[in-house]
């Protein structure tokens, strides 16, 4: 298990879901959910972090018994806040920019 003693220090923890945090089979281990839940005690705020929707990171929360946090979405243009969804963060492309892509 990790030491989280110097974490005080630390105001955020951006995690990776896929391929980090879960496992192969999309699962979140005991060891990461024991871990996260230390970090949490100490005063950690755990933001899962994807490229999908706030809504398949949302699951985390609850895994880990934390009633509220950040979520990190949208391959990283959208933080919201859980469980209200709240935007406290959004970033998107130009629409110039993105109609000039679609046409290329």
């Amino acid at each position: 298990m990790p030491d989280f003693a110097r974490l005080r220090a630390k105001r955020l923890f951006l995690l990776d879901l896929d391929g980090t945090l879960l496992d192969d089979q999309r699962h979140l281990p005991e060891k990461n959910i024991a871990a996260l839940r230390e970090a949490a005690a100490l005063g950690a705020c755990n933001m899962p972090a994807t490229g999908r929707p706030f809504c398949a990171a949302a699951w985390v929360f609850e895994t880990l018994g934390l009633s509220e946090g950040l979520v990190l979405s949208q391959a990283g243009a959208l933080g919201s806040r859980y469980p209200s969804g709240e935007t406290v963060f959004s970033r998107t492309l130009d629409r110039d920019f993105s109609r000039e892509l679609a046409e290329f």
